[in-house]
């Protein structure tokens, strides 16, 4: 085929025919005569005017240290790099409790608008995975989302499919840059990730989100901008904060809905209401709202007690004596004299 009136300049460009005389049938043949006519270009006058979105996340309360890790990743795709290394993968891997941000995370990827969106999801079959990785591929920039990848990799050949697409995006690749896909995958259990999606070039950056302590609690809260008196908020909220272990970022911003809720009714019940400025959730409305939202952590935890044995037991003979005679009287009663108890029960 031969292209007339065409210069090329700048960067390199692709090419993919979607569709031959409105047919998307895969197979066609292109004759002399046939005309070529190119609708979209996949992002490339921004990435030349130096106008694409920064792939950068900011004002993220509660996860610093996280959140400088998956920064420090992001900014490989655009940074040329300096030293020889090995193939760089595309993917990274989100993994931490229920409510701990994943979710949160990855939405807040796809607001930066630096790619198209492709999502994976668990009722895909093989061949429709794959057709994704071929469209992002062709689509750069581009970003795939993953999430619940636990659910992903459960149905069979899924996993070794997510290697086999994760190699050839980097494959063949220059190695001084990184291609314009992001894979992103998000898990509540990395314990369920085969091995072979968290080796070289694959899933090989995975970042934890943990349960937030103390100090993240109160930067949470203080993020979420609850509507409280100014001159309470700081006490309150830290106070609150000292008070929420074991609530994940999810459970804070709940555990303050449910506020907002209780001292909006509170509102809708009173006779006299305040002027519009002065409508307030109060430390009584957090105290009522506590008492409904527990932190979901604690569904993840199964405390077994010990198995402990008497003569495990040092000391407190007396207590342990009393302690027997408690217990064992009764049932030596009961069994030595079935009918006199009878009896007595029917008294």
């Amino acid at each position: 085929m031969t292209f007339k009136n065409l210069s090329h300049k700048g960067l390199k460009r692709n090419f993919i025919v979607d569709l031959v005389n409105g047919s998307s049938a895969r197979l066609a043949q292109i004759e002399n005569g046939y005309s070529i006519k190119i609708t979209k270009q996949s992002g490339m006058e921004d990435l030349q005017n130096g106008s694409r979105p920064v792939l950068e996340l900011a004002d993220i309360a509660g996860i610093d240290q996280a959140l400088k890790k998956l920064n420090r990743f992001l900014k490989n795709f655009s940074w040329k790099f300096h030293l020889p290394s090995g193939q760089r993968s595309c993917g990274v891997l989100l993994h931490g409790g229920h409510g701990t941000g994943k979710t949160f995370i990855i939405e807040r990827l796809v607001k930066t608008g630096w790619g198209k969106v492709l999502t994976i999801e668990s009722d895909l079959k093989v061949p429709e995975m794959r057709e994704i990785f071929r469209k992002a591929k062709a689509s750069q920039p581009s970003i795939i989302i993953m999430d619940e990848l636990e659910s992903i990799v459960s149905k069979d050949g899924v996993a070794k499919l997510l290697g086999q697409e994760l190699d050839n995006l980097v494959a063949n690749h220059p190695r001084d840059s990184m291609p314009q896909v992001l894979v992103v995958a998000a898990t509540s259990d990395i314990s369920t990730i085969p091995m072979s999606l968290k080796k070289l070039r694959r899933f090989q950056t995975n970042i934890a989100l943990p349960i937030p302590d103390s100090a993240a609690r109160k930067a949470i809260l203080k993020s979420l901008d609850v509507a409280l008196r100014p001159e309470e908020q700081d006490e309150i909220l830290d106070r609150l904060g000292d008070r929420t272990h074991a609530y994940t970022p999810e459970d804070l911003a709940t555990l303050l809905s449910v506020a907002c809720d209780i001292g909006e009714e509170r509102y809708q019940r009173s006779n006299i209401l305040p002027p519009e400025d002065e409508y307030f959730v109060t430390q009584d409305d957090i105290e009522q709202a506590m008492l409904v939202v527990r932190p979901t952590a604690m569904h993840d935890i199964t405390l077994q007690p010990p198995s402990v044995k008497w003569d495990e037991i040092g000391g407190q003979d007396n207590v342990k004596k009393a302690l027997r005679r408690a217990v064992e009287t009764p049932l030596l009663v009961s069994s030595t004299f079935p009918s006199f108890i009878k009896t007595m029960s029917l008294i």
